[in-house]
């Protein structure tokens, strides 16, 4: 589902070897940031949200909306987080 969507053409993705964007920032060691876009706490909640609709969670952000159910983004902010940990 992240190459489906394409979230590599903006970010590194954990276990992800291609592409690796460079436009967004790394979500390589999500399971350690404090805070999601800078401004949530990182919680896997908040995570999803982000991932799902951007731009309603934080008005202005350049990250779009993605075209994944909730089920979906709750998925890719679980991936995100364990597979940091590996």
């Amino acid at each position: 589902m992240i190459e489906r969507v394409q979230c590599g053409s903006c970010h590194v993705i954990p276990g992800v070897d291609w592409p690796k964007g460079r436009l967004g920032p790394s979500l390589d060691g999500m399971d350690q940031q404090g805070l999601v876009a800078g401004t949530f706490p990182n919680t896997p909640q908040n995570l999803a949200a982000f991932i799902r609709n951007a731009p309603a969670v934080k008005p202005g952000t350049v990250m779009p909306a993605m075209p994944i159910d909730d089920r979906e983004a709750r998925d890719v902010a679980q991936y995100l987080i364990e597979e940091s940990k590996r």
